[in-house]
């Protein structure tokens, strides 16, 4: 459990070092995703309250109009952030790819041949293929 909080660390570091503006837009998509449906249901418990309390219609429209455009807002809000953060992980996986091909070229071709280097980069590897690697951290930490 402990090793598996690092690796979620360093590859949160990892990403923000690639790109500062990962981790606020993960973050604002993720509070608008989880407070849209917390407005929605204050309008609907105050919508009820006002029904049973038999106030007319013209005093609780204001309200209803102003949270119907309040959820509207957030919900768009919302997926301009997840459009944006899909974008940036597609490009946080390019950059991890490159740094990664960088590091390859600059190694000496005996390090290359050495077995050490060779399973770790076969790991990485195996890692990046079962779940997208990097790029995956941001996508599998965000609300559907």
């Amino acid at each position: 459990m402990k090793k598996g909080f690092k690796y979620i660390t360093d590859a949160l570091r990892m990403t923000h070092r690639l790109d500062k503006g990962m981790l606020p837009t993960t973050a604002a998509a993720s509070l608008l995703k989880s407070v849209t449906p917390l407005i929605a249901a204050l309008l609907t418990a105050f919508i009820l309250d006002r029904l049973a309390l038999n106030a007319p219609y013209p005093e609780i429209m204001p309200t209803v109009l102003g949270g119907v455009v309040l959820v509207f807002l957030a919900n768009v809000a919302a997926s301009r952030f997840d459009k944006y953060r899909s974008a940036r992980t597609m490009a946080v996986y390019y950059k991890w790819e490159n740094l990664n091909g960088e590091k390859s070229m600059s190694l000496d071709y005996p390090q290359l041949e050495d077995p050490a280097i060779s399973q770790l980069r076969d790991r990485m590897r195996s890692d990046r293929n079962w779940g997208f690697g990097i790029g995956n951290t941001f996508s599998l930490s965000a609300p559907l």
